[in-house]
């Protein structure tokens, strides 16, 4: 960068030099010449001397306004580049001082330009960065998904129409909650919770669990304990949706007057979302075949299910299912004639809330 020293009189401080030379020592000496010269007569002398002294300030004031040309000269061009409108560097033909503040000027837009190309250079490398967090989170997503998918198969492993069910209960579930008016969030969650409700199951004896006729007291019994086994399983989990998955394992069996197992729980005082998966569990039940029973028609499923509003099931949950009963049709439809793609892309369409 510039930073002369010197100063002749081509630099502004070497014209002002020249101006105050020719405004006061020139006249001065004239002066000094014109009063104590016998040779020229007074009239002469004063004529001279006024011609001389309105030279000086005429020569000075030239000197003077061509500084001041040079000097708007520049301030109009680092005007210019201050509103953005120039990136080129300014040249002038001026004095050495506002040729120094110019050169100056560059430099400062030189080193601007620089920084401009760093942020650019720093903007891209963040951008890759973004793209790679969002790759890798991705991957985090599937690599959840896909531990979440193998959970819930251990019940399809050992029968086609409970995996079909656990398709159905997180679609059945995910509509129920979007028609109450849950958050997005909380519809993706239940829609992958919901399908690890019987995840307990799998501390049951096949004999029980896949009993043909009507299960004993005792077996009854053994059968209740796989909502603590879910629940045990799915416990300590930082994932909200295992959180929601531990909660439904543990009270979807719970019924609205109190009635219910494992604790006996009435009402409000029931998880909501356990209450979501009882309707929509009884609901699959009652028109799916099981080893123990046919499948009951859409028609006398409904009037078990509202025969038993305020008893068994939430009676709001009643009025939302009745009323979007052709869209719950639909999903068991659609489900049922998928009979080769896999439980996990049908299901894990969306992003887990970790």
């Amino acid at each position: 960068m510039m930073n002369s020293m010197y100063r002749d009189y081509n630099s502004f401080y070497g014209k002002m030099w020249v101006i105050l030379a020719l405004l006061v020592v020139i006249p001065v000496l004239l002066i000094f010449y014109l009063f104590y010269d016998k040779i020229m007569n007074l009239t002469d002398r004063t004529i001279l001397f006024i011609t001389l002294i309105l030279s000086c300030f005429l020569a000075g004031l030239a000197l003077l306004r061509s500084s001041i040309e040079k000097l708007g000269h520049l301030a109009e061009e680092t005007g210019i580049v201050a509103l953005g409108e120039k990136r080129e560097p300014i040249h002038i033909n001026a004095d050495k001082e506002m040729n120094d503040i110019a050169e100056n000027f560059n430099f400062v837009l030189m080193k601007g330009d620089d920084a401009n190309r760093e942020l650019k250079e720093q903007s891209i490398k963040l951008m890759l960065y973004a793209k790679d967090l969002a790759r890798s989170n991705e991957k985090l997503q599937e690599a959840y998904r896909d531990t979440i998918y193998r959970l819930v198969v251990a019940a399809e492993y050992k029968d086609k129409d409970t995996g079909d069910h656990l398709l159905r209960m997180g679609l059945y579930c995910a509509l129920i909650a979007e028609k109450l008016g849950m958050s997005s969030s909380e519809i993706q969650s239940i829609k992958y919770a919901a399908p690890m409700h019987d995840v307990g199951k799998i501390g049951i004896p096949d004999n029980i669990l896949m009993k043909m006729g009507k299960l004993t007291q005792k077996e009854f019994d053994v059968i209740k304990t796989h909502t603590m086994i879910g629940s045990n399983i799915l416990a300590n989990s930082d994932a909200k949706v295992i959180q929601m998955a531990q909660k439904i394992a543990l009270s979807h069996h719970e019924k609205w007057d109190g009635k219910g197992y494992i604790y006996g729980l009435s009402g409000d005082k029931v998880d909501l979302t356990g209450r979501i998966v009882c309707l929509a569990d009884c609901f699959d039940a009652l028109i799916s075949k099981r080893p123990y029973k046919d499948p009951y028609s859409v028609e006398v499923a409904c009037d078990i299910i509202n025969n038993d509003r305020g008893k068994h099931f939430d009676p709001q949950l009643v009025d939302i299912f009745l009323d979007n009963i052709d869209e719950l049709v639909k999903i068991k439809k659609d489900v049922d004639s998928s009979q080769n793609v896999p439980l996990s892309n049908l299901l894990w369409g969306g992003r887990v809330q970790l």
